[in-house]
């Protein structure tokens, strides 16, 4: 049997290299704990998206909104302007009224409705009386002195249009008016017309004739004669807006 001076020396062995692995270990850095990962544009969009379409969703409610409510206040404008403007333009066709009291309703619509008379007055051009577009004519003049552009705009349209909207008394008309109203930007418009005029010419006249009122309403009648007539009117328009841009002056 080991003696007791053996165990004891044994045992104080085992302490001392117990003591000395735990020392070692003590004396080792503590091993980090791992960073949390970053988060990407993907893990923000995740994070954020329900707040960002909520404020998506409530953007284009208000602007849908809004764009409904004034689409609405702009029909119920009309709606009350076309009501305002029918016993005018009842009284304006009447067969009993003379020259002067057409003329006086005439110039009452253009003042008392401003822009949104120009279309009315044109629609009389085309379709009014003997004595009705004499006065829807004098009218739009007037009307032009103080609201140029949108008067403009709505004679240059019934120059420019090829559908058979208007006759070619209505584009005469409206041709001397753009004129008369110095409407520079309808330049491009009446070359245009006169360009197609100069194509019918080099045609034969039934061929020409034909091809013309394809375009333009046949009321009343057009002719050769119309068709010259018509031109000599869109080559004054040019003429007089070309001296009144040339005597403008500079800046």
């Amino acid at each position: 049997m080991e003696s007791l001076e053996t165990r004891l020396a044994r045992v104080e062995g085992m302490m001392s290299a117990t003591l000395a692995r735990l020392g070692e270990e003590a004396g080792k850095a503590p091993t980090p704990a791992p960073a949390p990962p970053r988060k990407g544009v993907l893990d923000v969009v995740q994070a954020f998206g329900p707040i960002v379409s909520g404020l998506l969703v409530a953007l284009v409610a208000y602007v849908l909104t809004g764009s409904v409510t004034q689409i609405l206040e702009e029909r119920r404008v009309e709606l009350s302007f076309g009501q305002a403007m029918q016993p005018l333009l009842v009284k304006l066709r009447d067969s009993k009224a003379d020259r002067i009291e057409a003329e006086a309703t005439a110039l009452t619509l253009a003042v008392a409705f401003g822009k949104d008379a120009a279309l009315p007055l044109l629609s009389e051009l085309q379709t009014g009386t003997e004595v009705s577009v004499p006065a829807a004519e004098k009218a739009l003049q007037a009307l032009g002195l103080n609201h140029r552009e949108p008067t403009c705009d709505v004679l240059a349209r019934a120059v420019g249009n090829r559908t058979r909207l208007f006759s070619w008394t209505t584009q005469r008309t409206a041709a001397r008016l753009l004129a008369d109203l110095d409407c520079q930007h309808a330049v491009p418009t009446l070359a245009a017309y006169r360009a197609f005029l100069v194509s019918l010419a080099a045609q034969p006249p039934e061929r020409a004739l034909e091809e013309y009122r394809q375009a333009v309403r046949d009321e009343p009648p057009v002719s050769i004669g119309t068709l010259a007539e018509l031109r000599a009117a869109i080559d004054q328009a040019l003429r007089l807006l070309d001296r009144q841009r040339a005597t403008r002056p500079s800046g």
